[in-house]
């Protein structure tokens, strides 16, 4: 869209004539009084014929210059809330302070607009849930929706078929870039596996063998280790569920998803996970503090330990690689990842960007739209990790050692199916064994503060998890209540 306000530039032009004009009434009069011309009581008959000038120069120089003013000083822009996901939230933040100051308007030429963009991080699994309900708090309600994958779409629509209206028919055609899933798996061990032709088949056979990884020669690097990210909440998590289905052939309906032996295949995978995180970033920040402390080992065994594979973005491996956590930057690696493509085909991160049709600022987030799609805004995303649209790296992701080919595509199942993977793996995944200690002797804001954190993180538990919270009084079954004013 034009930068150039076009009401704004009539105004300023017709007032500047209409000054000119007057001047050009006046300054013939003003001459001839300075030239004594204009005695003291002389007649102004032979001036007449520029009275009617003077007059309209005067009224339109006025009417035109408080125009103006009524204009710029009544109007003002439309403020418009994404809602981001997590691994474009910095990016997309960037983007918008170029975008506020840039001087951009939207509309016609009789009422232009322009818009001032707000981004708020809310990860995919967190906005999903928040929208089933119909995002109670009225405060942090979005104007467009920006998740990482439209899986997250199709969750919704299956779990809250009365929000369909929300999303607009086109939504799917509307995308930033994308990023596909790719296996995470520092650099020894994937060339052990034998990178880059890895599949998923290799990596829930060596997860499941006991030997681990003396199965490959390597005893010294323990068990296979998987690191998996909350599907509730993570798009990585929320893919890599998808992909276990579709490795085993149990992602063609609810059904299948629940059989038996699906379970039992299932159930054996989650069995190799060592760690758990809520997104990736909480992932690969506790890897490079693992990194960052081994380097008094040459073979950075500390690391080969920690984690043999996780499913991520394949924009996260590239940040990663670089030293770069989220919006922290750290020293590069020791170890670095090397992304696997899965042979049998693998998840993309689409990063649709959905306009909720409850927003009256339709045409301002449409404009924010195509301002990102200009080629400026997508070099920007490729040299932040994106590939465009359609699936190709840019210029600068091709040299960051990411297949150059677009990966073998997975298509995301039917919502149904997706929620029964989904609520599946609360019963799958590997029980957590958790002992919580707590300080009945803190002050008594800070122990209050702590409880009612614990309150929240206490949800999270199922019955067949193990969890104890252990205070000064011997261990404490259920929910604390908060601590009276005597702390002792």
């Amino acid at each position: 869209m034009s930068r150039i306000d076009p009401l704004t530039a009539f105004f300023v032009l017709s007032g500047a004539a209409s000054i000119i004009a007057l001047a050009l009434t006046v300054i013939p009069i003003f001459r001839q009084w300075r030239a004594g011309n204009l005695p003291r009581g002389v007649r102004l008959e032979r001036w007449a014929p520029v009275g009617p000038q003077f007059a309209l120069a005067l009224i339109a120089a006025i009417v035109l210059t408080g125009s103006l003013t009524w204009y710029r000083g009544g109007s003002s822009c439309q403020t418009f809330t994404i809602a981001s996901s997590q691994e474009k939230f910095t990016m997309l933040g960037q983007l918008a302070d170029v975008y506020n100051h840039a001087g951009r308007f939207f509309g016609g030429w009789v009422d232009p607009l322009c818009a001032r963009v707000s981004v708020e991080q809310v990860n995919s699994g967190d906005a999903e849930a928040m929208l089933e309900v119909g995002w109670t708090d009225k405060q942090t309600y979005p104007d467009v929706w920006t998740p990482a994958s439209s899986a997250w779409v199709q969750l919704l629509l299956a779990r809250a078929p009365g929000q369909a209206g929300l999303i607009p028919a086109d939504y799917a055609r509307k995308r930033l870039f994308t990023s596909p899933l790719v296996i995470a798996m520092p650099a020894p061990m994937a060339a052990a596996l034998g990178y880059p032709a890895i599949g998923w088949s290799d990596i829930f056979a060596l997860a499941t063998n006991p030997a681990g990884w003396g199965a490959k020669g390597h005893p010294a690097w323990g068990p296979f280790r998987l690191g998996k990210t909350n599907p509730h909440v993570s798009t990585s998590g929320l893919h890599a569920l998808i992909g276990t289905y579709y490795a085993i052939h149990a992602d063609r309906s609810p059904a299948t998803v629940n059989a038996a032996a699906t379970q039992t295949l299932a159930a054996g995978i989650e069995r190799s996970v060592i760690h758990y995180g809520e997104t990736a970033n909480d992932f690969l920040r506790n890897l490079q503090d693992v990194d960052n402390h081994s380097s008094a080992d040459p073979d950075h065994l500390a690391v080969l330990q920690y984690v043999s594979a996780i499913a991520v973005e394949e924009k996260e491996v590239v940040d990663y690689n670089l030293g770069k956590v989220g919006s922290t930057q750290f020293p590069e690696p020791f170890v670095k990842l090397l992304p696997v493509y899965p042979n049998e085909g693998t998840l993309t991160a689409d990063h649709p960007y959905i306009t909720l049709t409850s927003s009256v600022k339709q045409a301002a987030a449409q404009d924010f739209y195509d301002f990102l799609r200009e080629p400026r805004q997508q070099r920007f995303a490729d040299q932040s990790g994106f590939r465009q649209d359609n699936g190709e790296p840019g210029p600068w992701l091709g040299r960051q050692g990411v297949s150059v080919l677009r990966p073998n595509q997975v298509r995301s199942p039917a919502g149904n199916v997706l929620s029964a993977e989904v609520n599946a793996w609360d019963g799958l995944r590997k029980p957590a064994r958790v002992m919580i200690l707590i300080d009945r002797g803190a002050p008594r804001a800070a122990l209050n503060k702590a409880i009612a954190d614990l309150q929240n993180a206490l949800q999270g538990f199922k019955p067949h998890h193990g969890c104890h919270l252990s205070g000064q009084t011997g261990i404490v079954r259920g929910l604390l209540r908060p601590a009276a004013d005597d702390t002792g």
